[in-house]
């Protein structure tokens, strides 16, 4: 199975935090899309999200990358 790492956002307890985790598709909610990035970046939008800041989130978990750059696969 094919496994990628991924920008990962939680919430325990009403704390929030972030970390990079290793993945799986089989991971993944149904629906969600799949992109082999070439380029990434955690911007202004997934800092507030990975602080808790904003409610910028509306369930927990969620891969952050609002902005990526790639194929959908």
């Amino acid at each position: 199975m094919h496994r990628f790492n991924a920008y990962r956002i939680f919430e325990k307890e009403g704390q929030v935090s972030a970390r990079l985790v290793e993945l799986g598709i089989d991971d993944l909610d149904p629906g969600e899309v799949l992109i082999r990035n070439s380029y990434s970046s955690v911007n202004y939008k997934d800092a507030l999200a990975a602080t808790g800041t904003g409610r910028v989130v509306r369930r927990f978990p969620v891969i952050g990358g609002v902005d990526v750059a790639g194929m959908v696969v």
